[in-house]
């Protein structure tokens, strides 16, 4: 069994690097539609 701050600490970095992907794409995506609005 792994210990509980290992289990917490691997939560933590999955939740923001889900953070992270989510932003990026949301912004891709803002991008992609404002770019579409131009033409």
């Amino acid at each position: 069994m792994l210990p509980g701050g290992v289990i917490l600490v691997f939560v933590l970095v999955g939740l923001a690097a889900i953070a992270v992907i989510g932003t990026v794409t949301y912004k891709k995506m803002q991008a992609r539609k404002k770019g579409l609005q131009k033409f």
